[in-house]
């Protein structure tokens, strides 16, 4: 005979969805230590970059569960090699999971309607993200040929170049 374990045993999370003219996104889990979200973005949605400082910075897993994006990542670590370089690829459900270091300022770029996975360490803070705006070069790298969707937040963030000036300060 099987035993009933007290609700207390478990901790129950609501999932909260948030909705706007990208698509919406859903908050599954948050706590101190790991958050986990779902976005559904329509095409020629742009989300980010964002990135947290520390001492909230944040390491990303992510996956795109239906659809194709393309994935842009830029390194603000002054002590790499990398400093102020990014990066594109182009991910969609085939691909598996890839992990994103707290270093990175983070966003993608939606080609299809798209579904997409990320679980990030730590807690969210406001107080502590950045936005940052990439420059038209890259979004013409991105393919970018409409009218771009972006968050007010987003289209406001930090232009590129005076992010890498703000971050040869940040140690990681």
């Amino acid at each position: 005979m099987m035993k009933s374990i007290s609700k207390t045993f478990f901790e129950e999370f609501k999932t909260k969805r948030f909705r706007d003219k990208r698509g919406y996104i859903e908050i599954g889990c948050e706590n101190d230590s790991i958050t986990i979200k779902k976005s559904f973005s329509r095409v020629n949605v742009f989300r980010g970059l964002h990135i947290q400082i520390p001492p909230f910075s944040q390491s990303k897993y992510i996956w795109v569960q239906e659809g194709e994006i393309i994935d842009l990542c830029l390194n603000l670590n002054y002590e790499s090699e990398g400093f102020g370089e990014y990066k594109l690829i182009t991910i969609t459900p085939k691909n598996g999971v890839f992990h994103i270091p707290p270093y990175m300022a983070h966003g993608y770029f939606s080609t299809k309607p798209s579904k997409f996975n990320y679980i990030c360490t730590g807690r969210y803070s406001s107080k502590h993200e950045i936005s940052i705006k990439p420059s038209n070069a890259i979004f013409k790298e991105l393919g970018v040929k409409e009218s771009l969707i972006m968050s007010d937040k987003d289209s406001e963030g930090m232009n590129m170049n005076n992010s890498i000036k703000k971050f040869r300060d940040i140690r990681w």
